[in-house]
């Protein structure tokens, strides 16, 4: 089991303190016999730094948006005439409250969430960026907070994870939350703003080989090889790969609402300044 250590105040959301993990250790629960690959995983536990890009909260849910949490406080705290950011979350800590997909360590948690009855040992933690500001001017003072949430389904480097997978979860998927609150306002009444936008791969299959001594690889889709190499126009087959792609909009929908805005950030060309330098350097 890996436990904290130490952690570090890095900014505060109404009263939520939210923490980076500097620190980390591993307790052993079981002193058995090992098989291989027990050993194996954990050496890569062991190698594995949780003391960057790591963060927490234990009052506050940082896998949802501000607007979701809100919301959500408002529905449980209704009767009491309470909302905003004043109450706490800790006595909703349960694992299905919390988006799987920002909960980093979700698959580590789920079946330790069904031994345990006391919900509070379920700390969920984030893989992404968090960073806050204070902003002064003459008759108010602003914090402004940028929460990066990486999701855990198909992520991994560069060149080793494109497109999207068979659930429909686009590579490298980053939802990135900028959270203005005015500082001057009340808890239960507080004066804020969220805005989300996310990033990712193309959502269609695809893949650029890593072996290429280019800067810029060609792109091969697997629904044009499937075209050209069965000569066909629709099969059973490549309709799944359009069902993938209706899985990742959808996920969308259910998330952000239908009004959703794609921008295309793929380089139509490449600076002759980069071209030039990389010819130079391979040659």
């Amino acid at each position: 089991m890996v436990y904290i250590k130490q952690l570090q105040k890095i900014a505060r959301i109404g009263r939520h303190k939210i923490s980076q993990i500097q620190k980390t250790d591993v307790l052993t629960l079981y002193h058995g016999i090992k098989q291989k690959d027990e050993e194996e995983c954990y050496k890569l536990l062991l190698g594995y730094d949780l003391s960057e890009c790591f963060y927490l909260s234990c009052t506050y849910d940082l896998t949802n948006s501000l607007n979701q949490n809100v919301l959500k406080n408002a529905k449980n705290l209704n009767k009491k005439n309470e909302g905003g950011l004043y109450r706490l979350f800790s006595s909703q800590k349960n694992i299905e409250n919390f988006a799987e997909i920002f909960m980093w360590n979700y698959y580590a948690c789920s079946e330790f969430n069904k031994t345990i009855q006391d919900k509070k040992w379920i700390q969920p933690i984030l893989h992404g960026y968090i960073e806050q500001i204070v902003i002064k001017t003459t008759y108010k003072q602003f914090s402004t907070t940028i929460i990066s949430r990486r999701c855990r389904h198909h992520a991994g480097t560069r060149f080793l994870k494109r497109g999207m997978n068979e659930e429909g979860f686009s590579a490298n998927f980053v939802e990135t939350e900028q959270i203005l609150i005015d500082l001057e306002s009340s808890y239960k009444k507080p004066s804020c703003s969220s805005f989300i936008q996310v990033r990712g791969s193309v959502p269609l299959y695809w893949f650029q080989n890593p072996l290429f001594t280019k800067i810029k690889p060609p792109i091969i889709c697997f629904i044009y090889l499937y075209i050209i190499n069965k000569k066909i126009k629709i099969s059973k087959q490549l309709r799944s790969f359009f069902c993938c792609h209706k899985k990742n909009f959808g996920d969308l929908f259910s998330r952000y609402g239908e009004k959703i805005y794609c921008m295309d950030l793929v380089k139509s060309f490449e600076t002759s300044t980069k071209n030039n330098y990389w010819q130079k350097n391979t040659n």
